[in-house]
């Protein structure tokens, strides 16, 4: 009969105990590392949430300024334009003073009888007829009428553009002006608004091809950060371990971070492309 030898009973008993021990280490080396995977993951989240809303702040703000800048521009150059147009439709009205209408019959059933012209308004006229003398709202006249006295009726003027601009009032009477002069005028104000419209163009590409270049900064600025931290969440797997830890689950708890580093390499990548693209159309 084989006696087992009680030394090597016990040896085998400490052997289990060992076995059962880094079963244990290893389960919560497992639970470790998908926290420390779910926590990188959270806050590699958090900062390229915080870098992208940055960069939309400073290109919604980049994007008001050249707006307000288009603004100011075309104010500019509507003013003269329609101080002109204003100058050809007094002549216009002033032309009308003294037509005779003969009877009209007004759209809320009024009729008025040898009407005359007296006065011409933006929004009204004033007629003097059988009865006395009127002023009548453009919306109460027949609709040849209408026509007849609204010279520019879909035309926006930079009055209601200019509201709340001071302007320092001119008391100098509008310059006569030729139909040659004022056709040359509006050649050479598009001119000039195609140039203006070139340059605008030029500037908003290099605002462009500065603003991918930040991109791309802040991108190889994540990859760096990313790098640390994957670097970190490798250690704290290994950290303290008395077995070695495979490649595989070294990897697995750095795969978050290895997808966010592709990711933007890939973003990096796609940038440059765009201003190659840019520097083409610039001059």
């Amino acid at each position: 009969m084989t006696r087992t030898d009680p030394v090597l009973v016990e040896r085998a008993m400490d052997l289990q105990k060992e076995v059962y021990q880094l079963q244990k280490e290893k389960a919560l080396l497992e639970e470790d590392a998908a926290k420390a995977q779910a926590l990188a993951k959270q806050i590699a989240e958090m900062v390229t949430e915080y870098e992208r809303a940055k960069l939309e702040r400073d290109q919604i703000k980049g994007e008001f300024e050249s707006l307000q800048t288009d603004y100011d521009e075309l104010i500019a150059q509507l003013k003269p334009i329609d101080d002109l147009l204003t100058q050809y439709e007094k002549k216009l009205r002033d032309h009308l003073v003294g037509e005779k209408l003969g009877n009209v019959e007004l759209r809320d059933g009024r009729v008025l009888s040898s009407v005359r012209v007296e006065e011409v308004a933006t929004g009204w006229v004033k007629l003097k007829h059988s009865d006395g003398i009127s002023n009548i709202e453009f919306q109460l006249l027949p609709e040849h009428l209408q026509r007849k006295f609204s010279f520019r009726p879909s035309m926006v003027t930079t009055d209601s553009l200019i509201a709340q601009t001071p302007v320092e009032e001119n008391t100098e009477p509008p310059k006569e002006v030729s139909l040659e002069d004022a056709a040359k005028m509006m050649q050479e104000a598009m001119a000039a608004e195609r140039e203006r419209t070139k340059v605008r163009q030029q500037e908003n590409y290099r605002k462009e091809i500065a603003t991918l270049t930040e991109e791309i900064k802040l991108l190889e600025s994540q990859i760096s950060q990313l790098g640390k931290q994957r670097s970190a969440a490798r250690a704290e797997v290994t950290k303290g371990r008395k077995i070695k830890i495979s490649k595989a689950d070294q990897e697995k708890a750095t795969a978050h971070f290895d997808y966010k580093i592709n990711q933007a390499r890939r973003e990096i990548v796609q940038r440059k492309a765009r201003i190659e693209a840019v520097k083409t159309m610039l001059d």
